[in-house]
């Protein structure tokens, strides 16, 4: 995968840790801080746990934007988080 890529990645969980959809005390963890892939390995799963660090339920989407979203396909998209809750 080129710079461009990971750098789009890296924008994602930021605008994640920033911008917790329909929260007013929200917050959001996430781990792994980065995701690598090679592109022409057979083994493209890779799993991200997000956390909702907040005080409040709190609704969530992770997704990738630009020209490369059609090569990733993120099961669950959106999802909804109890204070402390992770999904995986």
């Amino acid at each position: 995968m080129n710079r461009a890529a990971k750098l789009l990645i890296v924008l994602t969980f930021v605008y994640l840790a920033v911008c917790p959809h329909h929260a007013f005390a929200g917050g959001v963890g996430a781990s792994p801080k980065e995701l690598h892939f090679e592109t022409h390995s057979t083994d493209s799963t890779r799993l991200l746990t997000v956390v909702n660090t907040g005080s409040n339920v709190s609704d969530y989407s992770v997704f990738v934007e630009g020209e490369y979203e059609e090569w990733f396909e993120i099961t669950p998209s959106t999802f909804t988080l109890k204070p402390g809750e992770n999904k995986e």
